[in-house]
């Protein structure tokens, strides 16, 4: 069983801070995750904290408690494989380097061994014990940041060129989980919040932190390509398409029409009073151009066809 960091009360100052200020409301971001909002104010909880300084113009963020034992060694911002700075120091006598978050962890009693110490604000330099906590590796990489080459603006959501939609999908214990496809990168990111909070606990690294956005339902209507659908079977829909179903347009008298597009050519398949059934026609259509990779717009009614 993972131990549980806690710690003893700090002497606090609460402080309120105007949002508008945003250089000011910015600086007390990074110093505490205890801010809460009242009204249009700000109320900041700040520990007693001090800075130790390192090299490459940074500076730690550490309580004022481990300050004095933590000065008498000098450290430096390094590294790692990833690009990510940590405050570190030198261990001549063995050749080593040690972490200062590793460091302030073991000062206060817990027992890391081959465990890692995640930083809950993804602050690598801010080591304030509150701040830090004992996770496995796959924990550790649950609480990552978007990556750099993301185009979304959303943690878990890209761009599908195939549907035309937003993908929503997490990695879970090493394995990938599709959660479908969505009109908007805004209501994939909501569904990929979902699956975290569900799925990683509290190391689950979300997009709306907030969490109002997370309790939305995604509408029906602006989901391109459902969870569960295989890519056999999986249909693609233009983003101006209003019937819902591929291959399907509105004629202005209220009729529906159905056009399948095969080798370069659109085939007409007929005019129909719902969009159901020319949905229908157009899967008949599908199954017999493509065989098993035919997209179909009722893939779940292919069992109960004639043969």
């Amino acid at each position: 069983m993972l131990a549980t960091i806690s710690f003893q009360p700090l002497k606090y100052d609460i402080i309120s801070v105007n949002k508008s200020a945003s250089k000011c409301f910015q600086h007390i971001r990074s110093l505490t995750s205890s801010l809460i909002a009242v009204g249009n104010r700000f109320m900041a909880i700040i520990s007693d904290v001090r800075e130790i300084v390192l090299t490459r113009g940074l500076s730690a963020i550490v309580d004022a408690r481990d300050y004095e034992w933590l000065s008498q060694w000098n450290w430096h911002a390094t590294g790692n494989k990833k690009g990510i700075l940590y405050a570190a120091r030198n261990v001549y006598h063995t050749r080593s380097t040690v972490r200062m978050h590793r460091e302030i962890v073991k000062l206060h009693g817990f027992e890391i061994h081959d465990l890692q110490v995640d930083h809950i604000n993804r602050n690598p330099i801010d080591n304030r014990l509150a701040n830090l906590r004992i996770a496995t590796n796959a924990e550790n990489s649950r609480n990552q940041k978007r990556r750099g080459c993301n185009k979304s603006g959303y943690k878990g959501v890209s761009w599908s060129n195939q549907n035309k939609g937003w993908i929503a999908q997490i990695t879970h214990d090493g394995e990938n989980h599709y959660l479908g496809c969505y009109r908007t990168a805004y209501e994939a990111a909501i569904v990929y919040d979902r699956a975290a909070i569900e799925k990683h606990k509290a190391f689950a690294n979300i997009n709306f932190p907030s969490g109002s956005e997370v309790y939305e339902t995604a509408s029906q209507s602006n989901i391109v390509d459902p969870p569960g659908s295989t890519k056999s079977n999986r249909v693609r829909l233009s983003i101006n398409n209003t019937s819902d179903y591929q291959g399907i347009t509105q004629y202005p008298n209220g009729k529906w029409r159905s056009v399948i597009h095969f080798k370069g050519k659109n085939i007409h398949l007929g005019v129909f009073f719902s969009k159901e059934d020319a949905a229908r026609a157009y899967d008949r259509k599908a199954l017999e151009l493509h065989g098993e990779n035919a997209r179909l717009n009722f893939p779940e009614e292919l069992d109960s066809w004639p043969l």
